[in-house]
């Protein structure tokens, strides 16, 4: 019996989202029994997503609603409208956007993604969480990752 495996992408500009991404994997790694891989969501554009069970995206927001570089050739390809309506069937997903409260599209990028994927047939098991990089980002994180590590135990 193979091993559930989980997957983490994250877009990231400044190296928040990387950080997180590879908190949350060696969480994921000491403490389930989940095979885990990270990477950025551009490296993703052509990954089979055939044997995941579970897609965490960390996406954080560039300037006022700008895709961060490692993530834009991602987005450009699950945005189109022509893209396959079953693409993330079976697979339960969840979003962590980060972004800064003193723009208006205030995590805008992480936000569109949480939309897309459930547009796509993504099973959304965890609410959108949005974190602001102009308060304490860290304990907000820390919390967030601790929620993740929980409800894919279940």
């Amino acid at each position: 019996m193979s091993k559930d495996l989980a997957r983490i992408l994250y877009g990231s500009q400044t190296g928040n989202a990387e950080s997180i991404a590879k908190i949350l994997y060696e969480e994921i790694i000491n403490k389930t029994s989940i095979s885990c891989t990270y990477d950025t969501l551009n490296n993703a554009s052509n990954l089979s997503f055939t044997n995941v069970k579970y897609l965490i995206v960390i996406c954080s927001t560039t300037g006022n609603g700008d895709m961060s570089e490692n993530a834009i050739t991602w987005w450009r390809q699950f945005k189109q409208r022509t893209t396959n309506k079953d693409t993330f069937e079976g697979i339960n997903f969840l979003v962590l956007a980060l972004g800064n409260s003193n723009y208006s599209k205030f995590c805008y990028c992480g936000k569109t993604i949480d939309k897309r994927l459930a547009e796509l047939s993504g099973n959304r098991i965890m609410e959108l969480t949005c974190v602001d990089d102009a308060t304490d980002m860290e304990e907000s994180v820390e919390i967030w990752v601790n929620k993740v590590v929980g409800v894919i135990q279940l």
